[in-house]
Formats: structure tokens, C-alpha cells, sequence
């Protein structure tokens, strides 16, 4: 099923800093997977709501 929908990408950068185009290129597979992690341990932490 596919529902359509409208979504933003945020992206930080610094004052003065250019937004350039994404070069396209790919994380590697185990920094992506230890940023991974860092987000479980942070949902983990917080408090249920």
C-alpha cells in the first residue's frame, strides 16, 4: 500500500556554509551501524511518555 504524503529533509549546517548538492556516495556499512546504536541507547533512555 502506498500513502502519499509530504516530508522535509532538515539539514544543519553552519552560517556562510553553502548548501551543496549530495555527492551521492554511501556511509560506510559500520558507521551507519554505530550511529545505529547511539540512536537505540538514546530511545532507550528516554522516560515513556
Amino acid at each position: 500500500q502506498t500513502v502519499f504524503h509530504l516530508h522535509f529533509h532538515v539539514i544543519p549546517r553552519f552560517e556562510g556554509q553553502p548548501l551543496e548538492p549530495h555527492s551521492g556516495a554511501m556511509e560506510k556499512p559500520e558507521v551507519l551501524a554505530a550511529n545505529a546504536e547511539k540512536v537505540r541507547q538514546a530511545l532507550a533512555a528516554e522516560p515513556p511518555h
